[in-house]
């Protein structure tokens, strides 16, 4: 889905990156670990702009008016930007998401 034209695609969206090694490549708001797909999520669940901002104080309105229109750009669905990620050629494959069964391992402490 990003393919070469990314950079071209997010001009003036200056708060919205993408890094292979955060978030598998998935965009995010820029600084954060905090993938453009969350913002649609709890949009999309009822919540506004107000609330999500009051939900996470790390972000400003910019980021959500900036991560909708990154989606409008391209397409996007939350559902679509979880799945997508970036994979340079030097790292091999993408990191796999765990089995819905798979155990929950707790961390040591």
């Amino acid at each position: 889905m990003f393919g070469d034209d990314f950079e071209e695609r997010v001009a003036n969206l200056d708060r919205i990156t993408r890094d292979p090694a955060v978030q598998g490549g998935l965009p995010c708001i820029r600084g954060t670990r905090f993938p453009v797909w969350s913002v649609l999520d709890w949009l999309a669940a009822g919540r506004s702009a107000e609330e999500l901002l009051s939900d996470f104080p790390f972000l400003e309105p910019e980021d959500v008016r900036q991560a909708l229109k990154w989606t409008g750009r391209n397409g996007g669905t939350a559902e679509r930007l979880r799945t997508d990620v970036v994979v340079p050629p030097d790292r091999g494959a993408a990191p796999s998401a765990p089995a819905d069964d798979a155990p929950i391992v707790a961390a040591r402490a």
